[in-house]
C-alpha cells in the first residue's frame, strides 16, 4: 500500500506515536529482549490509546513477562505446523495470524474510520 509523503507519521518513540493515532491498531512482532527494551515507551503510550485491549497486540515468546503481558499472545513450538512456519519466522507469523484476526472482527476498534496498523 502506498501512503502520500504527508500521510506517513514520522516519531521518534512508540509512545508519541500511539498519541497522534489513538484510534489505530498497532500489532508488534517482537523478541523478548526488545520487547522488554522498549516497554516502557509502550507503556506510555498505552493511556492514549481508546481501548488498548483491543488496539494493542503483541507477539512473542514464553520467555517475556514484563508489564506487557496482558497484550501478549506467546508464540510456541506447537505453533510451527498450524502457522506453517519455523522458528525464524514464528514471531511474524504468529503477528500475522493476529492481524486477520483484526480485520476478520465486525466490531471494534476495526471499524475506526482513518484508523491505519502498525506492525
Amino acid at each position: 500500500m502506498y501512503l502520500p509523503r504527508s500521510a506517513v507519521c514520522t516519531c521518534p518513540t512508540l509512545a508519541e506515536l500511539m498519541h497522534r493515532r489513538p484510534l489505530d491498531q498497532f500489532v508488534f512482532a517482537i523478541s523478548p529482549v526488545y520487547l522488554s527494551a522498549v516497554e516502557d515507551d509502550i507503556l506510555a503510550g498505552i493511556p492514549a490509546l481508546r481501548n488498548a485491549d483491543q488496539q494493542l497486540k503483541i507477539a512473542t515468546s514464553q520467555a517475556y513477562n514484563g508489564a506487557l503481558r496482558r497484550w501478549v499472545t506467546c508464540s510456541h513450538a506447537g505453533m510451527l505446523e498450524m502457522l506453517n512456519t519455523n522458528f525464524t519466522a514464528l514471531n511474524i507469523s504468529l503477528a500475522g495470524m493476529l492481524i486477520d484476526k483484526i480485520v476478520a472482527t465486525d466490531s471494534g476498534p476495526g471499524n475506526f474510520q482513518g484508523e491505519q496498523m502498525h506492525v
